[in-house]
């Protein structure tokens, strides 16, 4: 966690926001209010749910802190902050399949743990290849490798339990593979004519 006047004079050559240790990648970035709670997913199907005020703040140039202990393979796949007006969490796997559920489900642990089982990883549903945190009036978008997009709403994404195995959203080809996702959020009048 950095403050945001660490990054107040921004040279054109950009300045160092994090030190990352070798095979490390920075997967997201949030604007937070100091106060908030986490959540992260890994590829296996584990979410950890902690205070942000468990991070200390940090220069810059710092590696950081550990979020989640991550076993064997595993990765983190995704990271949000959670928000009043969105109070379900979908997950959708690289096979693509999706589960939605409850936040309530997620309870909160400590900064730096293994987390919760948030979905039943099989060889039939794949990773997790996206958690996003929706309310059930929402739409969402998927794309596979192939490029092939879909648009489906929330609501019609069966809500199950916690570590459900979760059901199929998207048909895909052989060898195709889920590779995102995002909330585009509620359909409106305007974005019915375009």
């Amino acid at each position: 966690k950095t403050g945001l006047s660490e990054f107040g004079n921004v040279r054109r050559s950009g300045l160092i926001a994090l030190n990352l240790m070798p095979n490390d990648e920075l997967l997201a970035v949030a604007l937070t209010s100091g106060k908030t709670e986490l959540l992260l997913a890994t590829t296996g199907g584990s979410a950890i749910r902690f205070d942000e005020s468990k991070v200390r703040p940090m220069g810059r140039a710092s590696r950081g802190v550990r979020a989640v202990k991550l076993g064997a393979r595993d990765l983190v796949r995704a990271m949000d902050v959670i928000a009043k007006d969105r109070r379900e969490v979908l997950v959708i796997t690289t096979k693509g399949y999706g589960k939605r559920s409850k936040i309530d489900l997620y309870r909160k642990t400590n900064r730096g743990g293994k987390g919760i089982k948030a979905f039943s990883k099989t060889a039939k549903n794949g990773d997790i290849v996206e958690q996003l945190l929706v309310k059930p009036d929402d739409e969402i978008m998927i794309i596979s490798s192939r490029g092939v997009v879909i648009r489906t709403k929330v609501f019609q994404i069966r809500e199950t339990g916690r570590a459900a195995q979760g059901v199929r959203v998207m048909k895909l080809d052989e060898g195709d593979v889920v590779t995102g996702a995002a909330n585009i959020g509620q359909r409106t009048e305007e974005m019915e004519r375009l």
